[in-house]
């Protein structure tokens, strides 16, 4: 692994010997001091050059200044997320990783600044006017009486889902409800607004819920580790209500800090009809609910 003198110290050459380059931004976690970085952390860096000519044939110009590829995405260099941004991610084969968006705009301010951002290299003076990032951005942001609602309601709706296709054996289907729907548009959401409540609305957990243990009592932590299983489907059965009173226990704490209501009548019903179906028998002729 390469240290950041290093790194730094050849994009600052490189660019101060091209004078297509005329401004390199860091930008993301590496821009600022935080407790989460460590030595798999990535390198955002921001190229603003004057023609793209050189970076949209192919990816030699990475290898020469840099080193040996390992890996890329996209594999051709091509815009993706920003227009008029060219994107190379770079994974090299000693283990340094480095994400470039690369334009021929000049330096101007953009939302993802707010993230934290760091000029390496401003040789025509664009960058000064870029205001000092609050890191507000990042911050879980407090829900209001409608977003509460709208998740408490979808999440029970989408538990019958898992719960008809683990009766149906069909895990592929159900372990996508569970552990990609219901976890990450439902689950991770109330877990995170929770670490929010509990923080005054001033942090954040990264993408993916990547620092929520970091903020969470061990006794919570381990409660929501067995909403994780594998292939068994009685396993899987026994995280999905693991899922749902964790979720009560959370939502409950929230609708009563913030005032909101939370349906304990929806949860009832919706638990006792999903254990409904996981105890029917597998056969054509059944029986009416209730």
């Amino acid at each position: 692994m390469k240290n950041d003198n290093l790194i730094y110290n050849k994009l600052i050459n490189w660019c101060n010997n091209n004078p297509d380059i005329f401004a390199v931004i860091l930008t993301s976690s590496r821009s600022y001091q935080n407790n989460h970085m460590d030595i798999l952390s990535d390198y955002d860096i921001e190229l603003h050059v004057k023609n793209l000519k050189f970076c949209l044939k192919n990816d030699e110009w990475i290898e020469k200044q840099l080193g040996k590829i390992m890996v890329r995405w996209p594999l051709k260099p091509q815009s993706t997320i920003l227009k008029d941004w060219i994107t190379r991610l770079i994974q090299f084969q000693d283990g340094t990783r480095i994400d470039f968006q690369i334009t021929n705009n000049i330096p101007k301010y953009h939302s993802h600044y707010d993230a934290g951002y760091k000029v390496i290299v401003d040789k025509e003076n664009h960058a000064q006017n870029i205001r000092q990032p609050d890191f507000s951005k990042l911050n879980i942001k407090k829900p209001t009486k409608d977003d509460f609602e709208d998740k408490v309601n979808s999440f029970f709706w989408d538990t019958i889902y898992v719960a008809k296709n683990l009766w149906r054996d069909e895990l592929f289907y159900a372990k996508y409800m569970l552990d990609n729907i219901l976890r990450f548009n439902y689950f991770l959401v109330i877990i995170e607004w929770y670490i929010g409540l509990n923080h005054n609305w001033k942090i954040t957990t990264n993408k993916y819920g990547r620092w929520i243990k970091k903020y969470l009592k061990p006794d919570i932590w381990k409660k929501i580790e067995t909403t994780f299983t594998g292939a068994s489907i009685e396993e899987n059965w026994k995280a999905l209500y693991n899922m749902i009173a964790i979720f009560n226990e959370l939502a409950n704490n929230i609708s009563n800090a913030l005032g909101f209501e939370y349906s304990r009548t929806l949860e009832e019903n919706v638990v006792s009809y999903i254990k409904w179906i996981q105890g029917l028998g597998k056969t054509t002729n059944i029986k009416n609910y209730k």
